[in-house]
């Protein structure tokens, strides 16, 4: 029998176990994909079935490769794939997949071409191959929360906006501006062909209104994480450790709770204290700490449903 083991480097923890069974429908659709948002078990796990996880961005066209020139241009906000005529009108392509996926999340800057312009252009997103785009809005208000997906789905953040409602579709996805590109991040998953993936229409969003308040209260709500408890406290030196050592057997860590007391260099420990996990005799974790909260240079309090930081300096 194996013996799950983890080696961790802090001044305190709290783990809490619990043994979970996870239930993965066939059919990937805009309600499976709302639950498992949520689900931490599902996310925690690999994924079934399969997917890519790809990229799409405003990048600078010249940056191609290290043995080019141009590989540190950094003109990153102009970048598209074409410019193309639709409905008789000028589009500028920002992401185009074929087969069957499902858009995670889209990122833009909220200005536009000058800090005055805080209106932009439209993004219309096409899918399986359609004449007519299934979302047609204006870009910043789409990623803000302003329009049809609200927050806690789509929000405003350091005059960005980021959107991560899914968009799941059968067979293809384009997804256009009707002016000049400009600063955006496009995260998509592609599936393999042949995956069962029933496309986004606005008639299902809307009929699963119950589910989407559902999800939202559960991203509004700090998680309540019950199980067994370990929980050490130590003062360390350099190249020293602190190891908690879990119950051999089928488990899942629920809840890490790391208190770092270093206040006359909290930057240092920040970077140099560093979280290591290994499982089943495999490492499968080694990160600084701050680098794992989104702590690096000092303690900034945030709180979100998978992690926070408090302003006494609790990491959870």
């Amino acid at each position: 029998m194996t013996k799950p083991g983890r080696t961790i480097s802090f001044a305190g923890c709290l783990f809490i176990l619990i043994c979970s069974n996870l239930s993965l429908s066939q059919q990937i659709n805009l309600s499976t994909l709302l639950n498992e948002i949520v689900d931490r078990e599902q996310i925690a796990s690999f994924p079934e079935p399969l997917y890519q996880c790809k990229q799409a961005s405003s990048y600078n066209r010249e940056s191609v490769s290290p043995d080019s020139p141009g590989w540190f241009a950094d003109s990153d906000g102009i970048g598209f794939v074409r410019v193309e005529e639709n409905n008789g009108k000028k589009e500028w392509v920002l992401m185009e997949d074929e087969g069957p996926g499902c858009i995670a999340k889209i990122w833009a800057v909220c200005f536009y071409y000058g800090l005055n312009n805080t209106t932009g252009a439209n993004i219309h997103i096409y899918l399986d191959g359609a004449d007519e785009p299934t979302i047609s809005e204006n870009f910043f208000r789409f990623v803000k929360g302003q329009a049809f997906v609200k927050p806690p789905f789509a929000d405003s953040s350091t005059r960005a906006g980021n959107l991560y409602f899914p968009i799941p579709y059968a067979r293809g996805c384009k997804i256009t501006m009707d002016s000049r590109a400009f600063y955006n991040i496009i995260n998509y998953r592609s599936y393999a062909p042949g995956t069962d993936v029933r496309t986004f229409t606005m008639a299902e969003f809307k009929a699963v209104a119950p589910l989407r308040e559902k999800v939202a209260q559960v991203l509004n709500t700090r998680p309540d994480a019950r199980g067994k408890t370990i929980q050490k406290a130590q003062t360390l030196s350099q190249g020293q450790h602190l190891s908690c050592v879990l119950p051999a057997g089928a488990g899942a860590v629920k809840q890490l709770e790391i208190k770092l007391e270093a206040s006359d260099a909290m930057a240092q420990a920040l970077r140099s204290v560093v979280l290591k996990g290994q499982f089943d005799r495999d490492q499968t974790l080694w990160v600084p700490v701050g680098d794992f909260f989104n702590n690096v240079s000092k303690i900034r309090p945030y709180d979100m449903w998978e992690r926070s930081v408090e302003a006494d300096g609790t990491l959870v």
